[in-house]
């Protein structure tokens, strides 16, 4: 394994928590930015500040088994093969290398990371890369309430949604460095 050489800070939350005002406010201090980023949208002019490639494989992971970001509730890294594991860390540190390149310091986000961070951490390790994250809250009802205008899906099924992330990203951090920041407090 690579000694850690680099940090990576790592952005959770769920969608519409504010994780691209983080993200963004994390590249102006200074961390490099995926080098392939989502482009700006009319609900989020500002930018997502998400690699492209990255959101693309955590979907890929979702889908294979058998999830997608709003319909994930059954999702557990525990239970994909070792197979599909191993493709994950292959394809990961690729992504790592790619979207990163040399950066000392960079910022990885993508909401769906709050289910599949820990098949990302071992590419992160690989890259060479220490982990921090920040996990950005934002009362529900304000997330809640975005994501019913965005996406057309019940309240009650965002509201679900919205507490597993939260929890998940919780969970799977606890043994990491981390740091909450209140979205209203940016």
């Amino acid at each position: 394994m690579t000694p850690f050489r680099r940090l990576s800070v790592v952005v959770l939350g769920m969608h519409r928590n504010g994780t691209s005002a983080v993200a963004g406010t994390a590249v102006r201090l200074g961390l490099a930015p995926p080098k392939t980023m989502l482009p700006p949208s009319p609900d989020n002019p500002g930018g997502f500040y998400e690699s492209a490639m990255i959101a693309g494989l955590n979907q890929w992971l979702l889908r294979n088994a058998g999830c997608e970001w709003h319909d994930c509730l059954s999702f557990d890294t525990n239970r994909l093969s070792v197979a599909l594991r191993a493709d994950m860390l292959n394809m990961g540190l690729e992504i790592v290398r790619e979207e990163f390149a040399g950066a000392p310091a960079f910022v990885v986000k993508d909401p769906r990371l709050c289910l599949t961070l820990p098949l990302w951490l071992p590419a992160l390790h690989a890259a060479g890369a220490t982990v921090s994250v920040l996990l950005v809250i934002r009362h529900p009802n304000e997330a809640v309430c975005s994501l019913v205008r965005r996406d057309k899906i019940p309240e009650s099924a965002v509201a679900s949604l919205w507490l597993h992330y939260m929890l998940e990203a919780e969970r799977v951090t606890r043994a990491l460095p981390r740091a909450v920041i209140a979205y209203d407090d940016l």
